[in-house]
């Protein structure tokens, strides 16, 4: 119940400040969600479930703590979760350059400017190119998963954890590397371009082995790439399956948005990249409990050896 009365609070929200956008174009209007956001989270009086916030909070610390902090199936659960967040990491980072190069702040935009993208972005362009830091940022949510699956092969000896280190070993490889030189722009095939594209190539496959095998239990030998015992409908898996292979490939734009800036604009590159990532995460998650509650039985919340 708490989750949905907080979806439904956050969607009229966006909706508002969709309102506001599209009407009343300004640059203030984003800010909206950000403040309201942060109020939400660390409200300090008896309201917006004061138990399931310090709950989330403590949960959050173990997983920034990795390899120190326990590591049961929901730290591991959120450390998944928040590997899909370096795009959210990347536009907090351009927010601070686009807020803090626009001048004034709180500008009301013009008619003509309303219906222009090139005016919200031209004095902030630069801020379009991500820094090796931001880069590296957006590398800390894999290097915590990374920490956990070490913590968890340190406790446990299991092999697979070691393996999923690997996983997020060479997904934080694709990043530092990609942090490590100049991207040229307009695109251009260099040697270094080549090398990341193929870590990515080999990481992303890498990815979506490990989510097939691992996380969701299928590939079982004679179940039609899938496994003997499921919960949704047989056709289910499938749309999920091709769902979440083709939107892992949106990983590259995730992490390096100038990559295709010069093919389609930022702003719907950005608003489909997010998107995608979203809609693959929620489906993963989906088959990732489904496979769970069926190898333990329940919700394996308690359990110390989650991989």
């Amino acid at each position: 119940g708490e989750v949905w009365d907080f979806g439904s609070l956050f969607t009229i929200l966006f909706t508002f400040v969709f309102y506001l956008q599209f009407f009343q174009a300004n640059f203030e209007s984003p800010l909206l969600p950000v403040v309201v956001c942060i109020c939400a989270c660390f409200f300090p009086f008896e309201y917006f479930y004061p138990d399931t916030r310090v709950s989330f909070f403590k949960i959050l610390w173990s997983v920034v703590t990795a390899p120190f902090g326990r590591v049961r199936f929901v730290e591991s659960f959120v450390g998944d979760v928040l590997t899909s967040m370096p795009k959210v990491i990347y536009d907090l980072a351009y927010s601070l350059c686009f807020y803090r190069s626009v001048t004034p702040l709180f500008h009301p935009l013009s008619s003509h400017q309303k219906r222009s993208f090139r005016h919200l972005s031209s004095e902030s362009f630069h801020c379009l190119q991500p820094s090796p830091f931001v880069m590296i940022l957006c590398g800390l949510p894999l290097y915590w998963r990374l920490a956990q699956c070490l913590n968890q092969f340190k406790a446990t000896k299991n092999k697979a954890a070691l393996a999923n280190a690997g996983k997020y070993a060479m997904s934080l490889a694709v990043v530092l590397y990609g942090a490590s030189f100049t991207h040229p722009t307009p695109f251009e095939w260099t040697r270094e371009t080549k090398t990341w594209i193929f870590l990515y190539v080999i990481s992303t496959l890498y990815c979506i082995l490990w989510d097939l095998k691992m996380d969701w239990g299928l590939l079982e030998k004679g179940e039609r790439g899938l496994r003997k015992n499921l919960i949704y409908p047989s056709w289910v898996y499938y749309p999920i399956i091709v769902v979440n292979i083709f939107f892992r490939f949106f990983w590259i734009f995730t992490i390096s948005p100038h990559i295709g800036q010069h093919h389609v604009h930022p702003a719907f590159l950005s608003w489909f990249s997010s998107t995608a990532e979203l809609i693959r995460r929620f489906v993963w998650a989906l088959v990732r409990f489904e496979w769970e509650y069926h190898t333990t039985g329940k919700a394996r919340s308690e359990n110390p050896i989650a991989v």
